[in-house]
């Protein structure tokens, strides 16, 4: 059989135990009662070693192996749970993560793992420790207790005996999937290797060509009898395939094999159906305890570098290949396609006959499917934003051990559903801001004592829905920002002038943290660097259609927030005409839209003007000239648009073209990188419009009026105040 095809799943599925390990190993560094957390990373180990080695990677499973070997150790009351124990074993996840990146790019497993294995050995040698451990648990005994599962009706899955070859004698495999498995597709699948190792299937349900789509929890099988030991043979095969629940090898027609007999009997199966053990025992290879500790060797160069997101500088991003869809959500799928299928029919039913008044309805209800089709699909691809959460307890694990930090982790929300494509975005913005929160933001324990704050320091990741943006909140109890200390530094790399620093309040200097190579740090350290990173942050954020702000008192904490759009699939926006052009605007942006005519407003020159707005005086952008498309001489229309901490600008348009429902389309890379947008909108008549980035715009506008406050303000002293402040209506001007 062709193992290529099924790379892609092995691959997800790998990256899902490793994830869970990750998550289950950090947790049993901090566990009271480790037994339930042993046996989680024993069950999840057991069927990362079974996957890989059916995929013929004998270096994975077997570090994996040594890995369950030593947990066994730990269960028995062999040694305790340590901080080294801990680390050796997120170390094997790190190799094993390596290997699963190697078999993605090129198929090889690329590893050696003869260092890691030798430290393995040496920690389940070291002799028991002095801490409770957890009580042996005999996992046969323990699946024997679950029920069993129901009976099935053979008859009503195999072919008849009529319809198969007279005698010769056949047996009948069937095995049983944990109904909780993640995949029944690849158990389906190693059990079907394992059966043809021995011999080749007359018949099997599911098909060799439907192996990869199967997801029921059965697989069975026919083949001949062709040598006595045979059913013994296949049985042991698929015992050592993990998330089994029974296997049961039995003769089809008259005569049944007994388990290693040379004779057919009567009746009787060969074997009842077998609860299989979850993990194998290996107590018994065990050595005897050494008269004394043994010292443990350090992991050799054979180590491949930890993932960067474990602290290094920088973060590696995977888009995931593969989405898990529930069954029924599959089949209302099927359903709303259906009805689209029928309303287009009647459709073209109406126009052949010619029927106007008929197709309008008609294409009103095509209308009504297609959206509702529309809303299925874009459910099917919301996941919860978990899934980009979950290395955070790794990662502050590792960088508060390394800073000599106490950091309660605490994580909210992690339910929270999200756009697949977005999650996937989300992961190195937020370990960006973990890892500055851990390094700049949280003090020392001595540093927190002296300022009556507990040692233990607590940084809360929370995620929730914000209207059609999700909300990813990093908060920090640490030292804060100090406005000072920012002004100075700003000042002192020029940055911005000691004037432009002077006008700007606090929210405004927290902005200045966004500004490329700006940093407080004295010394640049491993974790963080210099603090360089967060106009990275921001970028990266912008480049998916969100921003992120932060918020600081100091002597408190930080709160850090990135916003998201839901989705970036369908998108409603409001076209405008801007300059020679139109261009769209993010609905959810847009505050309201004004006639600009009616309103206060005064030049800075080019194409910043100021307008009185609300008894507020913000800026005001030709968005024409501003996007490249040549400046509007007297524009009509005003768009009010938000940004990042509630910051508006007034963007100057020619007209308004209509609000549309569209299709977003990420900007082809001929373009290359255009600030001014987030990406292009496909609208319903086929044209597409470029979709402004309306964070870009409001920051270069709020810059450049705060930069030029200081002289508006001496300008409206100079003119003596008044209602207006000095800031004229341009329209009366013209008209004077």
């Amino acid at each position: 059989m062709d193992m290529g095809q099924y790379m892609g799943v092995f691959v997800a599925e790998c990256r899902e135990l490793l994830e869970s390990l990750n998550l289950s190993i950090v947790e049993l560094e901090r566990s009271d009662d480790p037994a339930a957390t042993i046996d989680e990373i024993f069950r999840v180990a057991h069927s990362f070693k079974g996957i890989s080695s059916t995929m013929g990677f004998e270096q994975m499973a077997g570090l994996t192996h040594e890995m369950e070997h030593l947990l066994d150790i730990v269960r028995s009351g062999g040694r305790g749970v340590d901080q080294q124990l801990i680390t050796a074993l997120l170390g094997c996840l790190d190799m094993l993560e390596h290997a699963v990146d190697s078999i993605e790019q090129d198929g090889a497993e690329d590893i050696d793992p003869t260092g890691l294995v030798a430290q393995l050995k040496a920690l389940g040698h070291a002799g028991p420790v002095a801490v409770a451990a957890a009580p042996v648990v005999d996992a046969a005994t323990a699946q024997a207790s679950d029920d069993e599962p129901a009976p099935r009706d053979a008859a009503s899955v195999l072919p008849p005996l009529d319809s198969l070859p007279d005698g010769i004698e056949m047996l009948h495999v069937h095995v049983d999937i944990v109904a909780a498995s993640d995949a029944a597709s690849i158990r389906a699948f190693m059990a079907f290797s394992a059966v043809e190792a021995a011999t080749e299937p007359i018949w099997s349900l599911p098909s060799a060509e439907d192996l990869d789509t199967w997801e029921r929890p059965t697989v069975d099988m026919l083949v001949v009898r062709e040598h006595d030991g045979l059913a013994d043979e296949i049985r042991d095969a698929l015992m050592k395939i993990p998330e089994l629940d029974g296997v049961s090898v039995t003769a089809y027609g008259d005569a049944t094999v007994e388990r290693g007999s040379d004779s057919a009997a009567s009746t009787g199966p060969i074997a009842e159906p077998i609860a299989r053990p979850e993990i194998e025992t290996v107590a018994e290879q065990a050595s005897p305890e050494p008269a004394g500790p043994v010292p443990v060797p350090a992991a050799t160069a054979a180590t491949p570098d930890p993932a960067p997101a474990r602290g290094g500088s920088t973060v590696k991003q995977r888009k995931s290949g593969t989405v898990r869809v529930d069954a029924d959500r599959l089949d209302s799928l099927m359903h709303q396609m259906g009805e689209v299928v029928v309303h287009r029919s009647a459709v073209e039913r109406c126009l052949r006959d010619r029927n106007l008044d008929s197709a309008n309805e008609a294409i009103q209800e095509l209308r009504r499917a297609t959206q509702s089709l529309q809303a299925e699909v874009m459910r099917m691809r919301m996941v919860p934003v978990e899934s980009a959460l979950m290395r955070m307890p790794r990662l502050v694990r590792d960088l508060s051990a390394k800073l000599s930090k106490d950091v309660d982790l605490q994580i909210t929300g992690a339910e929270t559903e999200i756009d697949r494509s977005v999650v996937d975005a989300l992961g190195e913005p937020l370990v960006h801001l973990v890892r500055n929160g851990l390094d700049h933001g949280i003090e020392s324990p001595d540093e927190r004592e002296a300022a009556g704050k507990p040692r233990m320091a607590t940084l809360g990741i929370s995620a929730h829905h914000e209207g059609g943006n999700v909300v990813i909140s990093v908060r920090d109890d640490g030292r804060g920002v100090d406005p000072e200390r920012v002004r100075a530094r700003a000042i002192e790399r020029g940055i911005v002038t000691r004037e432009e620093a002077i006008a700007l309040d606090d929210a405004g200097v927290v902005e200045l943290l966004f500004r490329p190579g700006f940093s407080t740090a004295e010394v640049a350290t491993d974790v963080s660097g210099r603090g360089v990173g967060m106009d990275a942050v921001r970028a990266m954020c912008r480049e998916w259609g969100g921003d992120v702000e932060i918020e600081s008192t100091l002597g408190q904490g930080s709160v850090a927030r990135i916003r998201i759009p839901l989705t970036l699939a369908v998108m409603t926006v409001l076209v405008v005409k801007a300059g020679m052009s139109e261009v769209a605007i993010p609905i959810d942006r847009i505050e309201r839209t004004i006639r600009i005519v009616d309103y206060p407003r005064a030049d800075l020159g080019g194409t910043q003007r100021m307008i009185r707005l609300d008894g507020d005086v913000i800026g005001e952008l030709d968005l024409g000239a501003a996007v490249g498309y040549g400046a509007d001489d007297d524009p009509t229309f005003g768009v009010i648009v938000q940004g990042a901490g509630g910051r508006r600008v007034v963007l100057a348009v020619r007209g308004l073209v209509g609000e549309h429902e569209a299709v977003t389309k990420p900007l082809p890379p001929a373009m290359g990188r255009e600030e001014a947008f987030m990406g292009a909108a496909v609208q319903g008549d086929g044209s597409v419009v470029l979709i402004v980035d309306c964070d870009y715009l409001v920051d270069g506008g709020a810059m450049k009026v705060a930069a030029a406050s200081a002289t508006a303000a001496s300008v409206e002293n100079q003119e003596g105040g008044g209602a207006d402040g000095g800031i004229h209506r341009t329209a009366d001007r013209r008209a004077a």
